[in-house]
């Protein structure tokens, strides 16, 4: 870090990480691979520093290689569903942009502002497989995005408090993102609220007031890993699966006792 002047400076780092292959790497029937995970993370940007506010911005680019996994791969055939699993050895590798502000702009109050943009990419990621019809064919799904990775994300977190109760209000967004390999089927973006009240009676009594999902939002978001082979994705409509959603409307309550 290099202070230009009092209240603005430059930032940056270098980090790397080896690890090495863990037991379980070899405990599916596969043969695997004694080359280490490395993770290489470079970022630099500008920091600004004043009483009221506190902002980094950073650009940075993030390369792992090495990932190990087990992947299944579906393939619809005669109207039946096949599966074949491999065991896939591939890199992930992202450009980033991300920003932190923190902001006092009066007494009580403050606001946490958070946006990264990134572009997670699979590097090295393909494979040949021959079905029970016969067909061989290479998927190489090298510089796709990231299947349940959005490209944007951002945070607003506002906050006042006072003696002995506070207020607070939390929205998170995610942008569309993928959820096959391809880049073919994909989930819309959506916001994600929570909002609360705390109170504190004494030292040994508080309260607590929480609202999940106050936008009430509905939606999913994930993965669909039969969809990395599916040529014709409209058959995915109206399709019922199971999977990750977002949290319904919730109001939770709590009141703790320490002694």
């Amino acid at each position: 870090k290099y202070m230009i002047s009092r209240s603005f400076g430059l930032a940056g780092d270098y980090m790397f990480v080896r690890e090495r292959p863990r037991i379980e790497h070899f405990n599916q029937g596969f043969p695997s691979t004694l080359d280490p995970v490395d993770v290489q993370l470079a970022r630099f940007g500008i920091t600004f520093d004043r009483p009221w506010i506190s902002l980094t911005s950073m650009v940075s680019y993030i390369y792992k290689s090495n990932n190990k996994s087990q992947t299944r791969f579906y393939k619809m055939i005669a109207g039946e569903m096949e599966v074949q699993t491999r065991l896939m050895i591939y890199g992930i590798a992202t450009t980033g942009w991300t920003t932190d502000i923190n902001l006092k702009p009066f007494e009580h109050f403050s606001l946490h502002l958070l946006t990264t943009l990134q572009d997670p990419k699979y590097v090295n990621y393909a494979t040949t497989l021959t079905f029970s019809d016969g067909i061989t064919e290479t998927y190489d799904y090298s510089g796709k995005k990231v299947k349940g990775v959005p490209r944007f994300l951002m945070e607003i977190d506002p906050s006042y408090s006072r003696d002995k109760w506070r207020v607070w209000l939390s929205a998170r967004y995610f942008s569309k993102h993928y959820a096959n390999m391809p880049n073919t089927v994909y989930f819309n973006g959506h916001w994600e609220t929570f909002g609360g009240f705390d109170y504190t009676f004494n030292e040994h009594i508080s309260a607590k007031l929480n609202i999940v999902n106050i936008l009430n939002q509905t939606g999913a978001n994930g993965s669909i890993a039969a969809a990395d082979l599916m040529t014709d994705t409209s058959i995915l409509k109206h399709y019922l699966m199971s999977g990750s959603y977002i949290r319904p409307f919730t109001v939770e309550a709590s009141v703790r006792f320490s002694f």
